[in-house]
Order: structure tokens, then C-alpha cells, then sequence
């Protein structure tokens, strides 16, 4: 019990000393290379407190879930973000070893023990990215299925009609909404982010595609035949600070075809507003969405006020996001009732 407490106010302190923390790696690492602001371009390459308020959130997420995966392979996509931009990998180190020398002698060591062997397992991580052989930036990506890369290249281009086009002719029989978001707008947009990480398109081009498909399945989702009333009611929701609500509003889309009556709160959804859609619909379940693993931790926070508010008659809680999908079972250290991957796996196993 002991140990759990520790790694809770462990936890507690990484949030507190956040600000400090971002403020004071990047002047250490100025001052101890005072040398290097003098050269062309260094300036950009020192972490940001952008940068450092990430590295401490996914630090805190592992250590709170006890799964350093949140924090390694946080690591590794940022790594894979700066080489793209050609920035060099040096930087995530030095950050990461400074992070390392401020909690040396701020935290107790009892927090201490939860934290820096995550930091520097971050650190063996990058080290061997570095010795590792470099990828050239321009490495062609993998082929995809004609479909699915004609559909990225429609939402770049913010063309919602022709997506809706591909849509139509790629849908099947039966489960047509269901089957197109989850087995083709899913990945795309996947594929978007994956765009944007290589730095093949812009932030801005990344929200015109989200857009664009938004627009896209809503049409489709009008065009659709929903079932019968079947009687039963959902709250679908993105929890707190979890602004990505695509997925989320697809599982709900999908309950509402299936003959459900649902309620979709959006995204950022505090566990106070989530108490109270489940007072105002009385559902028979409440379906939940995490993307990033600092998510994770509000997920279950959500959960527990639930079940803290409800007791024995607390609606069953189903979770989802991708933040649940990369790591097997972590959604039951949320307390939540079932996971499944999709809307695809909701509608079938769940409904």
C-alpha cells in the first residue's frame, strides 16, 4: 500500500513542479553551453516549456498507470517528430538528463524511486536511437490500399463531397456507417497524424482533414437507416482534456443507428458534467474515450466518481480511445466494466 501512496504523491509533485521544471532544464542546459546560442540556428534547438510540459505529463501518466511504456513510446514518436525536422536527437537527451538532475534535488526519495528509473530507461531509449542507423528524412512511406490513400489526399484537400464519394462506394451492404468510419476514416485520419509527424503537411492541414471528414460522416450518418427504438439510453463522452471527440462521435453515431437513444456530452468532459448527463438520462451504460495517456488517469478519476456517486446502480462503463488500445488491459486499472477497440467491436459485442 505504501508503495502506491508513494507513487500517487510522486505524481503529485511532477504536476506541482511542472512549470519549475520547464523553466529551469532549458536555461541550465543554455548556461552550461553558453557557447551555443552564438551559432546560426542553435536557439530553435533548445527544449521548449512546450516541450518539457510534455515530457513531464507522459512521465507522470506512466508513473501514475505503472506503465513506463507511456512515457518510451511518447518518446519515440517525438524522436521520429525532431529528426523529420531535422533537429537533432541530442536535444531530448540533454532534456531528459537535466529533467533527471532537477528531480535529483527537489524530490524525496521515496518519490524518487518511481521517477527516475522511468527517466532513465527514457534515456537508454534514445540512446540507442542514436547509435541506431538514421532513416533518410524522405524515406517513402508505406504503401496503403488505393482507397485509403485516395481518401487522405481528398480530406487534405478539405474536399468533404469527395470523401463522402469514396465513402459511398467503398460501404458495404449492411453496417455501412459503421464499417467505412471505423475500417477507412479511422485510419486515414491515423495516416494523417503520421503525415504531419514526418512533417509531409502542416498543423492547419491536419485540422482541415479532421474537418473535412467530420463534415463527410455526418452526411453519411443523415443517410443512414437507423433501427427501431430499442428502449435503452447512453452517455458517450470524451473525458477531461481529451479534445479528439471523432472517435467518441462515431461509437455514438453507431448506438444511435443500433435503435439507442444517446447522449453525446463531446469532448472535455469534466467527471462534475459527467455526473450530472448521467443524472439527467439515467443510461443503461456510459461509454467513455481516452487518446493520450495523460487521459488515462481522468478515465479512471471519471470511473471512480461514478461509481463513488451510483454505488450497486451505477450504469456499466465501457471505455475506448487510443491511449486504451496501445497497452493490453489498462483499461481495467481505470475500473471500468469493458474496453473494445472500435465502434465496429462496440456495436458488436456491447450492444
Amino acid at each position: 500500500m505504501r508503495n502506491g501512496e508513494d507513487a500517487a504523491e510522486a505524481v503529485l509533485a511532477l504536476h506541482r513542479l511542472m512549470e519549475d521544471a520547464a523553466a529551469w532544464v532549458p536555461e541550465n542546459i543554455k548556461q552550461r553551453l553558453a557557447a551555443l546560442p552564438q551559432l546560426p540556428g542553435a536557439t530553435g534547438r533548445f527544449p521548449s516549456l512546450q516541450d518539457l510540459r510534455h515530457q513531464v505529463t507522459f512521465l507522470a501518466s506512466a508513473i501514475e498507470t505503472e506503465h513506463p511504456e507511456y512515457f518510451t513510446n511518447y518518446l519515440s514518436w517525438y524522436a521520429e517528430y525532431l529528426k523529420q525536422r531535422g533537429l537533432p536527437l541530442q536535444v531530448l537527451r540533454e532534456s531528459l538528463s537535466r529533467l533527471e538532475m532537477f528531480y535529483q534535488s527537489r524530490l524525496d526519495p521515496a518519490a524518487l524511486a518511481h521517477v527516475v528509473p522511468v527517466l532513465q530507461h527514457g534515456q537508454e531509449i534514445i540512446r540507442q536511437l542514436l547509435e541506431g542507423p538514421a532513416e533518410p528524412v524522405d524515406a517513402p512511406l508505406p504503401a496503403d490500399p488505393t482507397d485509403l490513400v485516395t481518401l487522405v489526399e481528398t480530406l487534405l484537400a478539405g474536399d468533404a463531397p469527395g470523401a463522402l464519394r469514396i465513402a459511398s462506394r467503398c460501404e458495404p451492404a449492411q453496417d455501412g456507417y459503421v464499417s467505412v468510419a471505423t475500417q477507412l476514416f479511422q485510419p486515414a485520419l491515423y495516416r494523417v497524424g503520421d503525415l504531419w509527424q514526418r512533417n509531409r503537411i502542416t498543423v492547419a492541414d491536419e485540422h482541415v482533414a479532421t474537418a473535412a471528414s467530420q463534415t463527410a460522416l455526418a452526411e453519411m450518418y443523415d443517410q443512414s437507416r437507423p433501427k427501431p427504438q430499442n428502449g435503452r439510453r447512453a452517455v458517450i463522452a470524451c473525458v477531461a482534456s481529451n479534445h479528439h471527440a471523432v472517435g467518441a462521435r462515431v461509437v455514438a453515431d453507431a448506438y444511435s443507428l443500433n435503435g439507442w437513444d444517446v447522449d453525446f456530452a463531446g469532448g472535455d468532459v469534466s467527471p462534475a458534467r459527467m455526473l450530472a448527463r448521467v443524472e439527467d438520462h439515467r443510461p443503461d451504460f456510459v461509454g467513455l474515450s481516452a487518446s493520450l495517456p495523460h487521459h488515462i488517469p481522468a478515465l479512471r478519476a471519471t470511473i471512480m466518481a461514478l461509481r463513488g456517486e451510483y454505488g450497486a446502480k451505477c450504469p456499466a462503463i465501457v471505455v475506448g480511445g487510443l491511449a486504451t488500445n496501445q497497452i493490453s488491459g489498462i483499461w481495467r486499472w481505470t475500473g471500468a466494466d469493458d474496453w473494445f477497440q472500435d465502434a465496429e467491436a462496440a456495436i458488436r459485442d456491447g450492444s
